[in-house]
């Protein structure tokens, strides 16, 4: 959970954090992305729930968001 300035940034967040999870795997398995938006007074808060099929997946992921989140 996220708070951003602005609906765009968050949905800005939400790709770039989804072409990371496809990334980390195989085409056969894509993640499965959750997300909800809500605003929270001048800001939103955004959530984002990633399942991988693997493990190895969800820390190939992990590593690759160090200048994401």
């Amino acid at each position: 959970e996220k708070t951003f300035p602005s609906r765009e940034e968050a949905e800005a967040t939400v790709a770039a954090v989804r072409e990371r999870a496809v990334a980390a795997t195989p085409a056969s398995e894509p993640p499965q992305v959750d997300y909800t938006i809500v605003a929270a007074g001048d800001e939103v808060k955004l959530d984002v729930s990633i399942a991988f099929s693997c493990q190895a997946e969800k820390i190939i992921f992990e590593l690759s968001l160090r200048n994401v989140i």
